[in-house]
């Protein structure tokens, strides 16, 4: 896998960066005293699956693996997410969404070390046990979202789209061969520091309490940039997630 970093992508971090101290003054803003007792305001703690698709460009080795794991064509997995957010609102109906969320994301490939050949007999079952390579990316995502509520019922749904910037904390790789285990954590100099990924959703709430309501929400995004430079992630992931809302400030 490449080592370099281009001039390019350098030019993306320093707009990434941008975006994040956007999010950052915001957030700040949110938590304001004044803002927080002229509207309401909801702390989200939420967790659920995400799926996102990787494309190999020709073959490619994971470093300091085995060469029976070759990656090629089209990957994709669900991996766990988590998040804590915070959504204010600014009228009636509009809020501004943002927080902090962590998330896995990679591959998994299996194999039975048994190649075909003309001593192979028909029907013959390996003994030995599949040969499994996991690589899990962590990412923490900075979204910066405005949704759409309707008018709050005890059920209400809502709407709501943004971009989010997504940073690069460690990867980690489990590696199983003839039954033994070998797992480390590193950093790949493959895996961008920083993505973009374009999102929108659809959830609905369930008010519980005048100030706790749970929620539900299926979200459709797309990698504005890749993840890794010797992968794509073509078409649209998705993410199915569900939570707690606390309603925060004076007005329940």
């Amino acid at each position: 896998m490449p080592q370099t970093t281009s001039l390019n992508q350098h030019a993306f971090i320093r707009s990434s960066y941008f975006h994040t101290c956007l999010t950052a003054t915001l957030f700040v803003l949110l938590f304001s005293p004044t803002l927080l007792s002229a509207q309401k305001t909801d702390l989200a703690i939420s967790g659920g699956i995400i799926h996102t698709a990787y494309e190999f460009k020709g073959v490619q080795l994971y470093p300091n693996t085995a060469f029976i794991f070759p990656w090629s064509g089209r990957q994709a997995r669900l991996n766990p997410l988590f998040g804590i957010e915070v959504i204010q609102a600014v009228s009636a109906h509009w809020q501004i969404k943002t927080g902090l969320r962590l998330y896995v994301t990679g591959y998994t490939q299996e194999t039975d070390l048994m190649w075909p050949s003309e001593f192979t007999p028909a029907g013959y079952a390996p003994s030995l046990p599949n040969e499994r390579l996991s690589v899990n990316h962590l990412f923490l995502e900075i979204p910066l979202l405005v949704r759409y509520r309707f008018a709050e019922k005890t059920w209400t749904p809502y709407a709501e789209a943004g971009i989010s910037t997504n940073y690069y904390l460690t990867t980690g790789v489990n590696e199983r061969i003839e039954g033994n285990e070998k797992t480390f954590q590193e950093k790949n100099d493959a895996v961008n520091p920083v993505n973009l990924a374009l999102q929108g959703a659809a959830g609905i709430q369930y008010r519980l309490a005048e100030r706790h309501r749970f929620f539900l929400q299926s979200t459709l995004r797309y990698q504005a940039s890749s993840i890794e430079e010797t992968s794509s992630n073509p078409g649209v992931g998705w993410e199915l997630t569900t939570g707690w809302m606390l309603r925060l400030g004076r007005k329940p």
